[in-house]
């Protein structure tokens, strides 16, 4: 075997032969010792008569004989540790380690992972012989097999030794970051109300030091969290994917079109007669067949003959007549109309074409919320009022029992409200009501999950605390602050006192309120208190001198 190892030779000549007559010696002078020890009967027979324990000479020596054994144990132990040494210093043949050297002079390995160190040496297969140290162990760490784990980024050098031979190789710790990453698109077409994950592969897959973020160019176009992305509105945007760690960029062109758009809609029915109390689902008919917008807000010319909820579902309220008219959401010129009669069969004596519909008085005005007797703070069964204004937010919660639904003043108050609006060219519908404490929890819970819980109590009421379990608060149009932007978020700000509502929580009044603008979120109060606090120019805590603040 040709090598370029050093031409050393270490000899060490031990001779075992005479360590072993040696020890032979020392036990031979202990066994003449003890057999030079005798007892005179005559001296036993004088201990005797003076009640000297013989027992105690005995223990003596007993004990000099246990010393004697422990010693010479030692001793043995002692030679066969130095014997054992040296054949492992000698290697497999008998011999030293002439030489040795490391596999490989210079070695990489990821912050967290390891490898193993390969040392060839003359005679071979002797790596047990070896010892290893490492010159900075804040960098690596280096087991007694040669196994090299990597600590933090830097450099550091490892020392193979055996004798007076050593070798040593070059170690660069490197960040368990990635070097590469590759994304599922680069390109999308999406409809408006798309969603679509996307899916990342990162190189190497097991890398821990990594920050992936997510950004898109246009948040109108297409929103992105976490890989999903949404899109929200017609036009084009880029969404780009980094590595905050290390750089890296990838990018997604994303182009997303309206879904095709209805030229006509009509309900299947021209007119329908309903009895008191019944309810009755509309159905449209959206042209042409392959129209993929379907969607419309509903409106009544009179509630209180027939309401409409913003599903289409028609209850009949009292005698009378009314329309429901379906407005296209994406095309308000677009539109439908459906003639609703009512009757009570209970004194139905002609055909409803002959009997005239009774003189109805205008409804009353909706009346305000619920206003226990006297002012300042009350709790009645769990639920707290302010100058006789219930209450819910993070200072004051509701039970967990209080399930009251939508409380009708409110909904009757928002079709008002609803209908002022359509006269103006203003399409208002809603798209959260009522929310029970179950349904709440399970909503925070969600987007904690999601966002942290620091981030989520911003926009998202803790089970009890929300004031959607009131039944006074609706969400409308859009959860989106950019709504309060549209001429329909505009015209809410300007109008909803008139009809018993206010902005619940108004732009910089987080501090106040405990939660950011939401320009759509509005609370019935009736329309004497909504009025007052839209002039005073306050939000609710400051009108009312409370605090909303959890209790951690």
């Amino acid at each position: 075997m040709n090598t370029n190892f050093p031409n050393t030779k270490q000899t060490q000549d031990i001779d075992l032969t005479a360590l072993f007559s040696k020890e032979g010696r020392r036990s031979t002078e202990m066994e003449d010792e003890l057999s030079g020890l005798s007892y005179d009967t005559s001296d036993e027979d004088e201990v005797n008569e003076e009640n000297v324990d013989v027992d105690a000479q005995r223990k003596k020596r007993n004990r000099f004989i246990g010393n004697i054994l422990i010693y010479s144990g030692i001793a043995i132990f002692v030679v066969l540790c130095i014997v054992t040494g040296v054949l492992l210093f000698m290697g497999q043949n008998g011999e030293p380690i002439k030489a040795l050297r490391f596999e490989e002079q210079e070695v990489t390995v990821r912050a967290g992972h390891s490898v193993k160190l390969n040392v060839l040496t003359e005679p071979g297969n002797v790596e047990y012989a070896i010892s290893y140290s490492v010159s900075d162990e804040n960098i690596a760490e280096i087991g007694t097999d040669g196994t090299l784990k990597g600590i933090k980024a830097g450099e550091a050098t490892v020392t193979a030794k055996s004798g007076n031979v050593s070798s040593e190789c070059t170690v660069t710790v490197e960040r368990d970051s990635i070097s590469a990453f590759e994304i599922s698109e680069s390109e999308l077409n999406m409809k408006t109300g798309d969603e679509k994950e996307i899916k990342l592969t990162c190189t190497p897959s097991d890398a821990s030091d990594k920050n992936i973020e997510w950004k898109s160019s246009d948040d109108s176009v297409v929103k992105v969290s976490n890989g999903k992305l949404t899109a929200a509105g017609s036009g084009e945007a880029v969404v780009t994917v980094s590595d905050t760690v290390t750089g890296i960029k990838r990018e997604i062109k994303v182009t997303v079109t309206d879904p095709e758009q209805a030229e006509s809609i009509s309900f299947n029915e021209e007119s329908i007669t309903l009895n008191v109390g019944d309810s009755y689902e509309t159905e449209l008919t959206y042209d042409p067949d392959t129209t993929e917008a379907k969607y419309s807000v509903f409106y009544t010319s009179d509630q209180t003959i027939a309401s409409v909820d913003e599903y289409g579902m028609i209850t009949a309220n009292d005698v009378g007549e009314c329309t429901i008219t379906a407005v296209y959401y994406y095309d308000d010129s677009v539109t439908a109309e459906l003639k609703v009669t009512v009757i009570d069969p209970l004194v139905l004596t002609t055909s409803p074409e002959e009997t005239e519909p009774p003189e109805t008085e205008p409804p009353e005005t909706a009346p305000p919320v619920q206003q226990p007797s006297g002012g300042g703070i009350e709790t009645i069964n769990g639920i707290t009022y302010v100058n006789g204004i219930m209450i819910a937010n993070k200072t004051y919660s509701l039970p967990a029992d209080y399930d009251p639904g939508v409380q009708d003043d409110a909904i009757n108050a928002f079709y008002e409200m609803q209908a002022a609006a359509y006269e103006d060219g203003i399409s208002l519908y809603i798209v959260s009501g009522y929310r029970s404490y179950d349904t709440q929890y399970y909503i925070y819970w969600d987007y904690v999950s999601s966002d942290g819980q620091a981030e989520a109590d911003r926009y998202s009421a803790r089970p009890g605390h929300s004031e959607h379990q009131t039944g006074y608060a609706f969400d409308l149009n859009s959860l989106d602050q950019s709504f309060g932007d549209t001429p329909e978020g505009i015209w809410l700000k300007e109008n909803c006192y008139k009809y018993g509502f206010i902005i619940r929580y108004p732009k910089e009044k987080e501090s106040v309120t405990g939660y950011m603008y939401e320009p759509w979120h509005v609370r019935y109060l009736g329309k004497d208190i909504a009025t007052s606090v839209y002039n005073s120019g306050l939000c609710l805590e400051e009108y009312l001198g409370i605090t909303s603040k959890y209790q951690e």
